[in-house]
């Protein structure tokens, strides 16, 4: 074993107390919170966006909303036309309502997983102890992305410590799934 694989021992350990000793609850609601619960939000309206868009009674209203400055004559109304409004206030309630949503969804599990029961308690810690797991896993994979970003030396060096990993941190690091969603991403803008 070398020294990286102590360190990810010692960290997955850390990781597994901590949400054993917070909980799957308070663990969500802290990490659904602030800005990553914003970015989960968008993230929601960005897949369920268009399927609600196709709805008629949707397109229904939103040819109304439009409808209000379509006919109108003036350079104020030719730039409301060509941003399309109407698409913009469709997007901002449906991210408006699915910040509510996930609000009321994490409070419901926060408040179910902390009940006073000894099964729901046993849960609730497993559950935060896997929570805990896959943020820090994640973190530790958006670490090897900036580390392959950046190169040079400083990639050089983690190779080669990550290098005859029994946990394979090395592969790990090559073949790290957020290169693969970088990639896809840039693929779309090429």
């Amino acid at each position: 074993m070398v020294f990286a694989d102590w360190i990810a021992i010692a960290v997955a350990l850390g990781a597994l107390a901590l949400g054993a000793v917070f909980g799957f609850g308070r663990l969500l609601k802290f990490f659904t919170g602030g800005i990553i619960g914003i970015i989960i939000s968008g993230f929601v309206c960005y897949c369920i966006g268009g399927f609600f868009l196709d709805i008629p009674f949707v397109q229904d209203m939103l040819a109304k909303f439009a409808g209000l400055w379509g006919t109108q004559e003036g350079i104020f109304f030719d730039i409301l036309r060509s941003m399309h409004l109407e698409i913009v206030v469709y997007y901002i309630v449906l991210f408006l309502l699915v910040q509510i949503a996930r609000v009321i969804i994490v409070n419901i599990l926060k408040n179910i997983s902390e009940a006073d029961n000894v099964v729901i308690s046993v849960i609730n810690r497993v559950g935060g102890a896997l929570l805990m797991a896959a943020v820090v896993f994640v973190v530790v994979l958006l670490i090897f992305q900036i580390v392959h970003w950046v190169g040079g030396g400083t990639e050089i060096d983690l190779i080669n410590s990550l290098g005859g990993s029994c946990f394979k941190l090395d592969m790990l690091y090559i073949h790290n799934p957020l290169g693969a969603i970088v990639d896809f991403v840039k693929g779309m803008f090429a």
